[in-house]
C-alpha cells in the first residue's frame, strides 16, 4: 500500500475543474463490479479501497478521505489465456474432426468455432490477473498522485478519472514541479537547455 506506507513510484497530475460535490457517489457510480458472465473477454476496471481490493463502497467516507485527501484505488482484471495450451487443445480437435469427417482438412469457420469454444471453456474457469493501482488526490491543492508509470495504464486511468468525475488531468513535468515550488529559478533553468524535461509553463 505505497499511498499509505512504503515506497511510491508515481506520475503526478494537475486535475483541471471544480471538485464534485460528491466525491464518494462518483467513485460508487463507477466502482470495481465482477462481471456476471464468466467466459467475459475483456478487461474490467473499477475503483476500489486502498485497505482492501475487494472492497467496492465508499458510503463510510473515513475509509478513504483523510483531511482533505481523496485515496482510492484503481483495479483493472484481465484474462490472459495460454496460447500453447489452446493451439494444443485446437490441434486435438481438429484431428478428430477430420478423423470423423474422413476430410483432410477443418473448413476455417468450423476451425473458428472450435477455437472460440476452446477460449470460452477456458475462460469460464480460469482467474483474472489482478492490478492494483493506488491514487491520492489532494482535493485543496488539486495535485493528484497516480501510483504507476506505464502509459497504457495511465491512459486508462486518466479515461476512467473523466468518466467518474468530468474532470480531465494534465501530467506535470519537473518544470512544473520547480515552477510551483521556485519560480525565481524557473528562468535560469529553461537557460541551461533544460526544455526537454516536458512543457513548462
Amino acid at each position: 500500500m505505497g499511498v499509505l506506507s512504503g515506497t511510491m513510484t508515481v506520475r503526478r497530475y494537475r486535475v483541471e475543474g471544480q471538485v464534485p460535490h460528491d466525491v464518494g457517489e462518483a467513485l460508487d457510480a463507477w466502482a470495481f463490479r465482477p462481471s456476471a458472465d464468466p467466459a467475459r473477454r475483456t478487461d474490467i476496471e473499477g475503483w476500489v479501497s486502498v485497505h482492501n481490493l475487494l472492497d467496492t463502497g465508499f458510503g463510510d467516507r473515513d475509509t478513504w478521505l483523510y483531511d482533505h485527501y481523496a485515496v482510492f484505488a484503481l483495479r483493472i482484471d484481465r484474462k490472459v489465456l495460454p496460447a500453447r495450451l489452446v493451439r494444443a487443445l485446437l490441434e486435438k480437435r481438429e484431428s478428430t474432426w477430420r478423423a470423423e469427417h474422413g476430410r483432410p482438412r477443418v473448413p476455417r469457420e468450423v476451425r473458428d468455432g472450435m477455437k472460440e469454444q476452446i477460449e470460452d471453456d477456458l475462460l469460464a474457469r480460469s482467474l483474472p490477473r489482478v492490478q492494483v493501482h493506488e491514487v491520492c488526490w489532494d482535493l485543496t491543492a488539486g495535485c493528484l498522485l497516480f501510483h504507476h508509470q506505464g502509459e497504457t495504464v495511465n491512459e486508462r486511468f486518466r479515461a476512467l478519472f473523466h468518466r467518474t468525475f468530468g474532470l480531465r488531468l494534465r501530467a506535470e513535468t519537473p518544470l512544473d514541479l520547480v515552477a510551483d515550488a521556485a519560480p525565481e529559478l524557473l528562468d535560469a533553468l529553461l537557460a541551461t537547455g533544460g526544455t526537454h524535461l516536458g512543457g513548462a509553463r
